[in-house]
């Protein structure tokens, strides 16, 4: 607070209720007849209510531009998140409203048939459309895919996105059946290796008699 401003103010204001100016004598700092000192007093403290005010209302201001500042980064980051989830769940929750709250929509749905799968188990393999065993897994083989059809013809090609989950190891070997003293394959068995092994030593017994 600047002192002689305010003095020269309440000057300029008290001075209606003096009829002269020597009211406002003073000895060193401070005002000589009592009524001048307490309406000097009362003044002083009212300018300080009112620039405490002041500082209060600057601060709710600001507190309010943060509030506001907070907020939009917050809608911001929840279009972001609701954006996520659509994109996860491949659905549509709607929009922010009064009436709708995408979130509630996404926890309340029924995620039973979905598998969230790691990227690094996704793999992509290209297919001729009209011959489905032309297949390529790499971009890099495209000139492969390509080679049975001529210059100007146009190839449909479908591009498949599927998901390794797990990976087990499993072991195959023809079933067989006898016909005419001979062993033929009838069906090919997948299973254990044991299983297999048994099929196999089966084969061989029936084939040494």
């Amino acid at each position: 607070m600047d002192i002689q401003k305010q003095r020269e103010a309440f000057e300029s204001y008290a001075q209606k209720f003096f009829k002269t100016d020597k009211a406002f004598e003073k000895k060193g700092n401070q005002y000589i007849y009592d009524e001048v000192v307490m309406m000097w007093d009362c003044w002083i403290t009212k300018q300080l209510e009112i620039d405490e005010l002041k500082a209060k209302l600057a601060k709710l201001d600001r507190d309010a531009d943060q509030l506001l500042t907070e907020r939009d980064e917050m809608q911001e980051f929840a279009e972001k998140l609701k954006d996520r989830l659509q994109e996860v769940f491949n659905q549509d929750f709607g929009d922010h409203s009064n009436a709708n709250c995408p979130f509630t929509n996404a926890l309340e749905y029924n995620d039973s048939s979905f598998v969230l799968v790691p990227k690094e188990k996704l793999s992509v393999f290209w297919q001729d459309d009209d011959e489905p065993e032309n297949i390529v897994s790499d971009e890099s083989n495209f000139n492969s895919l390509g080679d049975c059809i001529e210059l100007g013809d146009v190839m449909t090609i479908k591009k498949h996105t599927q998901s390794n989950i797990e990976t087990e190891t499993l072991y195959g070997t023809w079933e067989y059946e006898k016909v005419a003293g001979a062993l033929l394959k009838s069906n090919f068995f997948v299973g254990s290796y044991k299983g297999c092994l048994a099929i196999v030593e089966a084969a061989q017994g029936e084939g040494h008699e």
